[in-house]
């Protein structure tokens, strides 16, 4: 499939890694200004950057080791690639309501959907803590983070059900900067808005086999994206130290 498509390209995240890695190659004096172009390979995107950090040509996207999901050309703003997504009951805005509708193209994240998630995890892990997850032996809380893709890629009207006691408006506004750009979707060969949902599961010893609740399954919320699990036993915060150093390399040319 290939579309001509708006793109903004001010995904901070993928932006800053190139960044991070364009001054450490002006730090080891390896790097001209005037024509440079850094590579980033990694196990989730294949693409370039600029001088300023901001991505250019053609960018390999995978959800998936070795599975390739998305294929950008920033020069001209074209999707070359958008691969098939397993389950086309998709929630749209139609008629002045959410329905669930068949789609000619989903949206879907601008990017790796496992970047994605490891960026929503990290920042759940953040926000989704105590008094919520250890409070008894028993408990279990399952949150809502529902949200809109509009017509033009931007994520809005976020919402978590049931409502945060503390540092809602905030965890809104950060969950736009962390959910970045995305590609709308497509309906009678228009751009919808698009409502997704990530259920946020916090358990006090293992979380429950939750069968019903499966990427890509339509709910009166959204469309499921993933859901999150968390547990007393386990810590996603030892992976934020690693990943920036092993999750990709680069390679600087002239």
């Amino acid at each position: 499939m290939t579309s001509r498509i708006e793109l903004n390209t001010k995904n901070w995240l993928a932006d800053m890694r190139c960044v991070i890695l364009l001054l450490a190659g002006i730090l080891m004096g390896k790097l001209g200004f005037a024509q440079s172009r850094l590579i980033k390979v990694g196990p989730y995107e294949i693409g370039q950057c600029d001088s300023t950090g901001k991505p250019v040509g053609i960018w390999n996207y995978f959800d998936e080791r070795l599975s390739l999901s998305l294929t950008i050309n920033y020069d001209n703003q074209q999707l070359l690639y958008f691969k098939d997504l397993p389950d086309n009951r998709n929630v749209i805005w139609l008629n002045n309501q959410w329905v669930q509708a068949t789609m000619k193209r989903p949206a879907r994240y601008l990017g790796s959907l496992s970047d994605f998630r490891y960026n929503t995890e990290m920042f759940f892990d953040a926000y989704f803590g105590s008094p919520y997850r250890f409070s008894g032996d028993t408990t279990e809380y399952i949150f809502w983070v529902n949200f809109t893709v509009t017509e033009q890629g931007n994520v809005t009207d976020v919402e978590v059900v049931p409502e945060l006691k503390n540092n809602y408006k905030s965890f809104r506004e950060e969950f736009v900067q962390i959910a970045g750009t995305w590609i709308p979707g497509i309906y009678n060969n228009q751009e919808v808005n698009y409502r997704f949902t990530i259920p946020v599961i916090l358990c006090y010893k293992q979380c429950p086999q939750l069968e019903d609740l499966q990427p890509y399954t339509p709910t009166s919320y959204g469309q499921i994206i993933y859901k999150a699990e968390f547990s007393k036993y386990s810590s996603k915060s030892f992976k934020v130290l690693i990943s920036p150093f092993i999750s990709f390399a680069s390679q600087q040319i002239d």
